[in-house]
């Protein structure tokens, strides 16, 4: 179970990563690209800091208990943050929010 953990935290930083690089994509392609790509960079450090508190609570839960609360409040806030931008691309959308979904409730476990 703990490799399963794992590999969800490390999806939730490519996720991230994803984000991030998309939104270079966005500043080179189109016209008024500013409140789009900073909206698409936001996202990416929001998912990339939650996979890496993800990556935290699978370390330090036993010694530090906040941890596994913070964590699970991260993952809630970018499933809400993510689950409501992203209307264009319903598929990876749909991924994501599983992904988070499921990260939050093994937080929630202990």
């Amino acid at each position: 179970m703990k490799r399963f953990d794992r590999v969800l935290a490390f999806l939730i930083v490519l996720l991230g990563l994803r984000s991030g690089l998309a939104s270079i994509n966005v500043v080179a392609t189109t016209a008024a690209p500013w409140p789009a790509a900073f909206f698409l960079l936001a996202i990416g450090l929001l998912l990339a800091a939650c996979g890496a508190l993800n990556l935290l609570r699978i370390r330090y839960a036993t010694v530090a208990s906040g941890v596994r609360i913070v964590s699970t409040l991260t993952n809630v806030a970018a499933l809400v943050a993510v689950t409501g931008v992203i209307g264009e691309e319903l598929p990876p959308s749909a991924v994501e929010a599983l992904i988070l979904l499921t990260a939050a409730a093994l937080g929630l476990r202990r």
